[in-house]
C-alpha cells in the first residue's frame, strides 16, 4: 500500500501537469497507482489532498534548508539556501506547468491556510539563520523578526514580479547583498 508521502508525490506531479482545476482525485490514484477509494480513505476530497500537499512541500523545504544550512559557511550561503528552497524551486516548479497560474490561483483558495503556516515556518527558519547577526541588525535600528519578514516579503515579491528566471536572479541578489551589507559582511565576488 501507498503511503501518503507518495500519493502527495502524485499529486504533486498530475498538478503540474494539468493544473488544481482539471486534476481530479481519479488523476491522481491513477499516478499514485492505487484505487480512488484507497486515496479517499486518506484525503476526504481535493481541499483535504490539496492542504496536505501544501505542508509537506512546506516541511520539505524548511528540513532542506535546515539541513544544508548546518554545513554553509557564512551569511551569503544561508541566503542563498534559503532563497534557493523558497524562491526559486517553487519558481521552476510553477514555470514548468502549463497552468501555473491555475495552481497558485487553486493553491490560494483550498490551501491558504497551510500557505499561511507554511510562510510562518519559513519565517522562523530565516531568523535562525540572521540571529547570529542580531546585534548589528538591531545596530542598524531594525529587529530580527522585522528583518526576517522584510526579506521574506521581498523574496515572495520577486518570485511572484520576475519577468523570468533571470530577473529573478538579479532581484534575489541584490536582495542578498542588501542583507549582507546591513550585517557587515561581504558580499562573496567583491
Amino acid at each position: 500500500m501507498k503511503n501518503r508521502e507518495q500519493v502527495i508525490e502524485a499529486a504533486i506531479g498530475v498538478i503540474a501537469r494539468y493544473g488544481v482545476k482539471r486534476t481530479t482525485m481519479s488523476d491522481v490514484a491513477a499516478e499514485a497507482n492505487i484505487v480512488r477509494q484507497t486515496l479517499y480513505n486518506m484525503y476526504a476530497n481535493k481541499e483535504d489532498l490539496l492542504r496536505a500537499m501544501m505542508r509537506h512541500i512546506g516541511e520539505q523545504s524548511i528540513a532542506s534548508i535546515r539541513s544544508e544550512a548546518q554545513e554553509a559557511e557564512g551569511l551569503a550561503a544561508k541566503l542563498d539556501i534559503f532563497m534557493l528552497h523558497f524562491v526559486i524551486k517553487p519558481y521552476e516548479w510553477l514555470q514548468s506547468s502549463p497552468d501555473a497560474k491555475d495552481i497558485v490561483d487553486g493553491f490560494n483558495d483550498a490551501a491558504r491556510d497551510e500557505l499561511a503556516k507554511s510562510y510562518q515556518n519559513h519565517r522562523v527558519v530565516l531568523q535562525e539563520l540572521l540571529a547570529p547577526y542580531s546585534d548589528r541588525i538591531e545596530q542598524a535600528g531594525l529587529k530580527l523578526p522585522a528583518l526576517a519578514d522584510i526579506i521574506q516579503t521581498a523574496a515572495k515579491g520577486a518570485k511572484g514580479s520576475a519577468r523570468d528566471k533571470r530577473h529573478l536572479m538579479a532581484l534575489i541578489k541584490s536582495l542578498k547583498i542588501m542583507v549582507l551589507s546591513l550585517v557587515g559582511e561581504e558580499p562573496p565576488g567583491r
